[in-house]
């Protein structure tokens, strides 16, 4: 079998048929350059490092002020350049960014070099290598936030762990939350829960809406429910923007609004999968916390994340800083404050990966953020539609055909059981093997009542689609995701 890899192009990679049995580097993008200066430097590391087949004009761009973009053109042209940029297994088709990315290739080159510097120079770096504040103050832009709100995490887990530890939550103090959490955010209210005796309630968000206001009435209604139980709303509202199980996206801006404005509560945001998919802007979603990925869709190195904390528009929630640096009162916070800076302390980061995924921040910002949503979001609707086109009415969806609900992770099950955890298990693991294409299956239950009682998990199989993927691939993922499916019924 064989699995399409270029655009809509003929080329193909042969896939197996087996049975199923940090300064001092060439590249010196300082934060504090801003877009334009990382992109000169950035683009003269690559052209004379890597050549020219990373950023082919890079030589012309009059040391690189120009913008790469406006060279590589529109559409299935522009898409191929980007494409390029990364060194991916060309003999398959990774479709799990949902667990993992891959770093650009010019950032990968970077990264060494700067590891290199580190090793080189271990007392001074150097001596040029850029702060983490200039770095915070170069990326934040790009995420609708200032550098005083925004910190480089260790990754998602790292950064939820930092939030829900530092909000003040004590005895009887109500969380509400979702059926469909990572352990990664379950697992620090579970602590808190046993440690300090706060109280977790749970809702169900719908699995197929029709309508953003479908998720906001639902909790709206745990919150009703919390009054109801407790006399007063919850303290902290937690869900995560788009849950790993089944791809949706929720409407944060409606949620938070809502909860805040209406009931006074904290919001906090595990957004693991939309920093790098969707074009974020922090403030206007209108949380007070925000942890997301850098190695997933943002294609950064491992153990590295964007985390957010609400410092301007006044009624700042209480927040003591657990992990990081230390100033007397700084729970007591005022806007302007630099509380993400002293989230970001510590005593001998990991210099290399922070200016690594700096890099691909500024990367994603050049290309364009909004020009990066929509690709993600063309891609998984037309990964749905091929889907639907292929095995009719047996496509059993877990995640939203409305665009403004979607993500670029689809989730689905053409199974008649799909509480079958082997069959789901061995659906991919085929797929992988003889077909050549990687995605990854997720479980979860429907109801609160399944999910307190522990009730058989409904399984997905699915499908990442990101910048460097085409339609061609779509195509070759479903065909083969069919051709498997009736071998195996």
């Amino acid at each position: 079998m064989t699995a399409s890899l270029g655009g809509d192009s003929n080329r193909k990679a042969t896939v197996s048929t087996r049975t199923d049995a940090a300064a001092g580097s060439t590249a010196k993008p300082g934060a504090d350059q801003g877009r334009r200066g990382f992109l000169k430097l950035a683009g003269l590391a690559t052209a004379g490092a890597l050549g020219a087949t990373v950023f082919p004009y890079a030589a012309e761009a009059s040391g690189g002020t120009r913008s790469y973009a406006r060279f590589w053109g529109s559409s299935r042209a522009f898409w191929r350049r980007i494409q390029n940029q990364f060194i991916l297994d060309r003999r398959l088709v990774y479709m799990n960014i949902g667990t993992t990315g891959s770093m650009p290739r010019f950032v990968l080159h970077n990264y060494d070099e700067y590891n290199r510097t580190v090793a080189r120079n271990p007392w001074d770096l150097g001596g040029d290598f850029p702060s983490t504040t200039d770095m915070r103050a170069a990326i934040a832009p790009g995420f609708g936030c200032e550098a005083e709100e925004l910190w480089m995490s260790e990754n998602t887990t790292n950064g939820l762990a930092q939030i829900l530890n530092g909000i003040a939550l004590g005895p009887d103090d109500v969380v509400l939350t979702t059926i469909h959490e990572h352990s990664a955010g379950l697992n620090p209210l579970y602590r808190l829960r046993d440690r300090y005796g706060i109280q977790l309630r749970f809702i169900a968000a719908p699995i197929l809406p029709t309508s953003p206001d479908e998720y906001v009435q639902a909790f709206e209604d745990g919150i009703l429910d919390v009054i109801a139980e407790f006399g007063a709303p919850p303290k902290l509202v937690f869900f995560t923007h788009t849950p790993y199980k089944t791809g949706a996206t929720l409407p944060v801006k409606a949620i938070c609004e809502m909860a805040r404005f209406e009931y006074g509560c904290i919001t906090a945001v595990d957004g693991a999968h939309n920093t790098g998919m969707l074009n974020l802007d922090f403030r206007d979603l209108g949380c007070d916390f925000y942890s997301g990925s850098g190695h997933k869709w943002q294609c950064g190195p491992g153990r590295t994340g964007i985390a957010y904390i609400r410092n301007q528009g006044g009624d700042l929630p209480e927040f003591w800083v657990t992990e990081g640096g230390y100033r007397e009162d700084a729970e007591q916070r005022a806007e302007g404050d630099d509380i993400a800076g002293l989230l970001q302390s510590h005593g001998n980061p990991n210099y290399p990966a922070y200016r690594a995924l700096h890099d691909s921040c500024l990367f994603w910002d050049e290309i364009g953020r909004q020009r990066i949503e929509d690709y993600v979001l063309d891609l998984s609707a037309y990964t749905k539609e091929c889907i639907r086109d292929r095995f009719g009415s047996q496509a059993r969806f877990y995640c939203p055909d409305v665009r403004e609900l979607s993500s670029g992770l689809t989730t689905f099950n053409p199974f008649d059981d799909p509480t079958d955890s082997a069959q789901a298990l061995e659906f991919r693991e085929r797929l992988r093997e003889k077909y050549g294409y990687v995605i990854r299956y997720t479980n979860f239950n429907e109801t609160v009542d399944d999910f307190l009682n522990g009730a058989p998990y409904t399984y997905a199989h699915r499908i990442s689609t990101h910048l460097f993927h085409d339609r061609g691939q779509i195509r070759g993922l479903v065909d083969a995701m069919y051709d498997l499916f009736q071998r195996m019924t």
